[in-house]
């Protein structure tokens, strides 16, 4: 064997051992945050029974707000749905978040905070209990497994009885971390 063939093979095998040591390193490091609601994040609504008029829904400050029309009677929902994340098994997510009540319209809505299908208690917001308030939330995930799903901010108006009107809420400065 000449001296070329030996270095040339040299050479070759180098780089393939160096990014076969470095790609698993990386890929076991990765710890991605999930990127506050609004459009250009990729962030999806969808509507049930959500009226248009007197109502508005909007993407702002970090956050969502939701406002149903006073007059509308029906149950209604709107999802608020992040694109689709991955959760690695082992890791901490910490999401936090700012939400404001509004006391003159009593009509009840929850808000839920759901991770891979599973409302996590800590995110829940009822307006019944927190007419008029405000304050912060926070949501800590530990998948025991791997999973891939979005993070949904989901909202329910139960249907309206005499004298109850619309309700709002603001959802606003969400920020997550891991570890």
């Amino acid at each position: 064997m000449g001296r070329r063939v030996v270095l040339g093979t040299a050479v070759w095998s180098v780089p393939v051992i160096a990014v076969g040591a470095v790609v698993p390193q990386a890929a076991a490091s990765a710890c991605g945050a999930v990127a506050a609601p609004s459009t250009a994040a990729g962030w999806t609504v969808t509507k049930t029974n959500m009226s248009t008029n007197g109502g508005t829904d909007q993407f702002t400050n970090n956050g969502y707000v939701l406002v149903q029309d006073p007059a509308s009677t029906a149950a209604a929902s709107e999802v608020v749905q992040s694109p689709s994340q991955t959760f690695l098994a082992g890791r901490t997510y910490k999401f936090t978040y700012n939400y404001t009540t509004y006391s003159s319209n009593p009509r009840k809505l929850t808000m839920s905070f759901q991770i891979n299908g599973v409302a996590q208690s800590t995110g829940a917001i009822d307006t019944s209990t927190t007419s008029g308030g405000s304050g912060s939330k926070t949501v800590t995930y530990s998948p025991t497994t791997t999973v891939t799903s979005p993070v949904v901010l989901r909202y329910d108006f139960v249907a309206a009885t005499s004298g109850t009107t619309g309700d709002d809420i603001t959802i606003s400065s969400f920020a997550n971390t891991c570890t």
